[in-house]
């Protein structure tokens, strides 16, 4: 062998070009925008990333109305029954246009469905206490609970404090766990 394995040029390596420039090559004052306005943007990644294959429902005075799985074994229909939910009727949202939904045979007929999902309604009333509970008071008590631990007062053996926050620096942290008026929930 004359030639050495490097000057070889079945065994080089063709050096090729970089496909792309790193990240960092091109600010951000640099890549185009284009051309859409900030609130159309906001749309689009909406509209990207939320799926909405079923109907809107309007809540009426004395009803909310939400679509529920037959199939999710976290959220079963069962459990919603328990807590007061019922299967929506087609007489109830007839003026709708919903006639392409109406489920006319199977557990739920006379109801609204599409796919697996169907129409269910809880009173206002109940979704209220439902949305208090769950975005409200379960939230507070939480915050609550966060502040007691590090608010206790354990040292490790050079006696620093092992938990704490200086209130100085996050005032954020003085008003976790304050008692606040709940939102309205429609």
């Amino acid at each position: 062998m004359s030639k050495s394995q490097s000057e070889d040029s079945r065994t080089a390596k063709a050096v090729m070009p970089r496909a792309r420039a790193s990240r960092e090559a091109v600010s951000v004052e640099e890549r185009p925008e284009g051309g859409v306005s900030d609130d159309a943007f906001r749309d689009m990644v909406r509209n990207e990333f939320v799926q909405e294959a079923l109907p809107q429902i309007p809540d009426t005075d004395k009803w909310h109305f939400c679509w529920l799985s037959t199939t999710s074994s976290h959220d079963p229909i069962h459990k919603r029954i328990r807590m007061g939910y019922q299967a929506a009727r087609f007489e109830d949202v007839s003026s709708l246009g919903l006639d392409d939904y109406r489920v006319s045979q199977g557990e739920y007929s006379g109801g609204i469905g599409c796919n697996e999902m169907v129409l269910f309604k809880i009173a206002k009333s109940r979704h209220r206490m439902m949305m208090e509970e769950f975005h409200h008071n379960m939230p507070h008590e939480e915050e609550a609970t966060i502040k007691r631990q590090l608010n206790r007062t354990e040292e490790d053996r050079d006696g620093k404090p092992l938990f704490g926050v200086d209130s100085k620096e996050d005032e954020g942290f003085t008003r976790l766990g304050e008692d606040r008026r709940p939102p309205v929930f429609n």
